[in-house]
C-alpha cells in the first residue's frame, strides 16, 4: 500500500505544470527573440562603410588621421590617399583586412550582444536588407546606433 501511495504521489508531483519543473514553459527575459528587417543603402560598400563607421568609430578616426597624413604634409614614399574621408574603409587604404562580411558579428559583439544561440544577423550586400533575429535589448541597441536606418518589417 505504501508503494502504491508513493508511486501515485510521485506521478502527481512529476506531472505538475509549474515553471520550476518544466523549463519549456519559461519565457526568456525580455520576451524572447524578435525578428526585424532594416533597409540599409542598397550599395553594399556604403552599407558596410556605415556599419564600420558607427560600430568602430575609433578605428575610423585612426584611418582618417592616417589618410590626412598621407595627403599633407605627406608621409615619404607613400602615395597620397585620394579617397574622401567619408568613403574611407580599411580595404581602401590597407588592403582587405577582414572588415567586410566579418563586420556583422563583430558589430554585435561590440554592442554587447554577440550572435549566440538562435541570434542571427545577415546583411544582403546586393539589396541592403539587414535581417536581425535577436533579443529585444539587442535590437533596441541596434536602433539606437542606427536611428536613421528605417525598419521595414517586423516578424514574430
Amino acid at each position: 500500500m505504501r508503494f502504491f501511495l508513493l508511486a501515485n504521489l510521485s506521478v502527481f508531483f512529476g506531472s505538475c505544470d509549474c515553471p520550476s519543473t518544466k523549463q519549456g514553459h519559461l519565457v526568456p527575459e525580455g520576451g524572447g527573440d524578435q525578428s526585424v528587417v532594416f533597409q540599409f543603402p542598397a550599395d553594399g560598400d556604403a552599407a558596410m562603410r556605415l556599419l564600420w563607421q558607427r560600430c568602430f568609430p575609433e578605428e575610423y578616426l585612426d584611418l582618417i588621421e592616417y589618410a590626412r597624413e598621407t595627403r599633407d604634409p605627406g608621409i615619404p614614399f607613400v602615395d597620397p590617399i585620394e579617397i574622401p574621408d567619408s568613403e574611407l574603409t580599411p580595404d581602401n587604404v590597407t588592403g582587405i583586412t577582414g572588415y567586410g562580411r566579418g563586420i556583422v558579428p563583430r558589430a554585435f559583439v561590440k554592442m554587447g550582444y554577440p550572435l549566440e544561440g538562435n541570434a542571427t544577423a545577415f546583411l544582403s550586400y546586393d539589396t541592403g536588407l539587414f535581417e536581425i533575429t535577436h533579443s529585444p535589448a539587442a535590437i533596441k541597441a541596434f536602433r539606437k546606433l542606427f536611428p536613421d536606418v528605417p525598419e521595414i518589417k517586423k516578424r514574430k
